[in-house]
């Protein structure tokens, strides 16, 4: 089994790359855009893919093309330091899981950091079917009631949705007592 540290002394040798613009419509009318990097080098093509939220930032990404000091040999490890030094975009909007960031005090700490530097911020869910649901959409109506989300109400991911469904946005509901949102 390879380890973290053996990976990341693998030797790289990158020639240059390529940008390839790959973008597909939605049902909702939306042209979601990313871009495929052909990293060359050593006789050999490495595949990623920028996954960047913002429509803008693709289309800019792709129309400068490969314009980033990415040639040269150095390790897995560096290269990837090269390119997290790397200004590539200002993030205007982020996903927050609150689920995935350990402590109530990091979480807290993203939403200062966001709030700080003017980042939006997309209110994100995982399918939470207890109070977790109602714990994401209060913190997301107190840290960013403006932005998307994807923290409906856990009736909107039914199988068997019934006729009548909750309106968007939701009138604030928290409990009287402890961190819940009744709904």
């Amino acid at each position: 089994m390879v380890s973290p540290r053996g990976l990341a002394e693998l030797e790289l040798e990158v020639a240059g790359y390529r940008l390839e613009p790959l973008e597909e419509r939605t049902a909702s009318g939306w042209v979601r855009r990313t871009t495929v990097v052909h990293l060359e080098g050593g006789g050999h093509e490495g595949l990623g893919e920028d996954v960047t939220y913002e429509e803008e930032d693709q289309v800019r990404f792709q129309r400068d093309g490969a314009v980033l000091p990415l040639a040269g040999g150095s390790t897995l490890g560096a290269c990837s330091s090269r390119l997290g030094a790397l200004e590539l975009f200002s993030p205007r909007c982020v996903n927050v899981k609150p689920s995935r960031f350990g402590s109530i005090a990091e979480l807290m700490a993203v939403y200062e950091h966001c709030g700080a530097r003017g980042i939006r911020m997309y209110g994100g869910g995982q399918f939470e079917l207890g109070p977790g649901r109602g714990q994401i959409q209060y913190l997301a109506s107190l840290f960013h009631p403006d932005g998307p989300n994807d923290v409906a109400p856990g009736i909107y991911n039914r199988h068997d949705l019934p006729a009548s469904l909750p309106a968007s946005p939701l009138e604030p509901a928290p409990a009287a007592t402890g961190f819940r949102w009744d709904p």
